[in-house]
């Protein structure tokens, strides 16, 4: 089963509609990303996610991800990527034998287009002539 997941963990990573990466927890460096991430934001591995995601100099005011690791549990917050558009994170705290991780999910929260009118239910006024005695 170990060898199924880990043949098909890229493959899932490639076709998930989020960005993907790993980030090592003591330095913040990116070690990992999907493809989503490198169409968004170019190559980031070996930058910090701080800098490459967010283009900060340093870790996000509102991160959570040392929450994440002292909790054990995933954390999300809210936070507004390099790119102006508004991201849901999810930082989820994994143990790889002695090594911690963390995978952060980042989901795009694009900006809203105008709705299309609504269409009118109950079809175009009658534009059917008038008879004499005001029947139609």
């Amino acid at each position: 089963m170990d060898n199924l997941v880990q043949a098909l963990a890229p493959i899932i990573l490639g076709h998930l509609p989020i960005g993907v990466t790993v980030i090592d927890p003591e330095t913040y460096a990116i070690i990992a990303q999907n493809d989503v991430i490198t169409k968004t934001f170019g190559q980031c591995v070996a930058r910090p996610c701080f800098s490459a995601l967010m283009n900060r100099s340093t870790q996000c005011p509102a991160c959570e991800l040392p929450q994440a690791l002292a909790s054990g549990e995933a954390r999300s917050t809210i936070l507004t990527a390099s790119n102006g558009v508004p991201v849901l994170v999810n930082w989820i705290p994994l143990l790889q034998g002695t090594k911690r991780l963390v995978i952060e999910t980042l989901i795009a929260f694009p900006a809203p287009t105008a709705a299309p009118p609504s269409p009118d239910l109950h079809g175009p006024p009658d534009a059917s002539p008038s008879r004499p005695g005001g029947e139609r």
